[in-house]
């Protein structure tokens, strides 16, 4: 993977990326999410409080608006209004999820000697 990026995430939003429900991402355009966007990303890290979760990016899109990528088909019903109304009126990035990374947890043992 050529990069990640973090995403700071509300609660139910979190939940449903989990499950795999919510399958896009969706930011303001502006020269932050410009460079992100530019970068090539390949990983999503989304965090919500102490929780992590990690999925794949297949997609990066520009649209106009949030109703130009089709959120009908990529977020569970409940969460639609919540999401342009989140992000609001004009241009966006859109960032479509695939797979969950798994990472082993890695311990370190430090031998006296």
């Amino acid at each position: 993977m050529s990069g990640m990026v973090s995403f700071r995430v509300r609660r139910p939003y979190f939940a449903a990326i989990k499950a795999g429900t919510k399958v896009v991402e969706v930011r303001r355009r502006n020269v932050y999410w410009q460079r992100v966007m530019n970068r090539g990303p390949r990983e999503a890290v989304f965090v919500c409080g102490k929780d992590v979760h990690r999925r794949v990016i297949s997609v990066i899109l520009w649209r106009e608006s949030v109703l130009d990528i089709g959120i009908q088909n990529c977020l569970p019903r409940e969460m639609r209004d919540k999401v342009n109304e989140d992000v609001g009126p004009g241009p966006v990035i859109a960032f479509f999820l695939d797979d969950e990374i798994r990472r082993k947890r890695t311990t370190m043992r430090i031998e006296a000697g």
